[in-house]
């Protein structure tokens, strides 16, 4: 078991982890990193996606691996980037990282062979991996942080642990789906965040029901970000041509009814929309909401821009995560 002490909560958090050798890595598995105890931006995004990891990309063979990340690390505002391939030597040599690796599929045994259908999806992940990161189509893809923050948003929208009415969450949901939709990297448009492009490569649907659950709860915050950076960082990255009012109009939602959650992101951005005009007050949030109540529409496929490592970690043809000994 290789023990591994949570950033968000380390005197009371201790992640255990089997072990597998470097070399078991088959292509197509999934690579998780975890967020750094000292990246506050990182744990920012982890902590609204629910989950521990700040990055996810794929295993590629020979020791390589393709993600969409920034290009001088895995998140860093306004650093452009796109989708990479980086030798696993990267993550621990330069990032200084421990590597995790998510088995796709039933690992199979002499009485319980694994489906077959694993290993072509697998490879044919990889494949999509090697595709994107070779000449030119590399210098065609980009690394979107709204999408990073769009699946944070998303999955506190269809938390039923919030503190928000059950209204609003369902209005929230509905334009986080209807953003999400609308974001989805084509090949027209190749813009990805790190576990969006996992679920493009995997085709794999992912459905509404996905978003919910109960967040993990800390008692340590982590280093606070600089919010208004994140604001000004979601404004620039709006160009022409993209959908992008809707996602102004879905930060708006969340400064109308939640007065914590990415408050100064929000206010920040919804000013500029409005170009100086003063926004809305507040709505003060309730003091209890609905336990254990699914959002309607359950079963609703959501767009691959609203995937998380959370959605990843939890997704029914991800076998177990294993931390990597070198």
């Amino acid at each position: 078991m290789f023990p591994v002490t949570s950033p968000w909560n380390p005197a009371e958090v201790l992640l255990e982890f089997d072990e597998m050798p470097e070399d078991d890595i088959r292509p197509g598995d999934l690579v998780f990193i975890l967020a750094a105890s000292d990246d506050a931006l990182e744990q920012f995004v982890s902590t609204m996606n629910g989950t521990y990891w700040s990055h996810v990309g794929i295993a590629c063979g020979d020791g390589m691996v393709a993600s969409a990340r920034c290009d001088s690390g895995l998140l860093v505002l306004g650093d452009g980037g796109g989708v990479r391939l980086d030798p696993l030597s990267w993550y621990r040599e330069e990032l200084g990282r421990k590597v995790f690796v998510g088995r796709v599929g039933r690992t199979g045994t002499a009485d319980d062979p694994e489906d077959p259908r694993f290993a072509e999806r697998r490879q044919g992940a990889a494949d999509f991996g090697r595709l994107l990161t070779g000449e030119p189509t590399i210098r065609r893809t980009r690394f979107s942080f709204s999408k990073t923050v769009l699946t944070g948003i998303a999955r506190h929208g269809g938390d039923y642990w919030t503190l928000v009415s059950s209204e609003a969450l369902t209005e929230i949901l509905e334009q986080a789906c209807t953003v999400g939709r609308s974001w989805e990297a084509t090949p027209r448009w190749p813009v990805f965040a790190s576990a969006e492009f996992v679920a493009a490569a995997y085709g794999l649907p992912f459905v509404r029901a996905a978003l919910q659950g109960p967040m993990i709860f800390q008692t340590d915050s982590p280093p606070e970000p600089d919010l208004r950076a994140v604001a000004v960082e979601l404004i620039k990255e709006q160009e022409p041509g993209r959908p992008w009012a809707q996602f102004a109009d879905l930060l708006e939602m969340i400064e109308r009814y939640e007065d914590i959650f990415l408050r100064e992101t929000a206010v920040t951005f919804g000013r500029w929309w409005r170009r100086g005009e003063p926004g809305p007050d507040l709505v003060p949030a309730p003091q209890s909401s609905p336990k254990h109540e699914q959002v309607p529409g359950s079963d609703q496929q959501i767009g691959s821009a609203l995937v998380s490592p959370r959605l990843l970690e939890n997704a029914w043809w991800v076998e177990k995560i294993l931390a990597v000994d070198p």
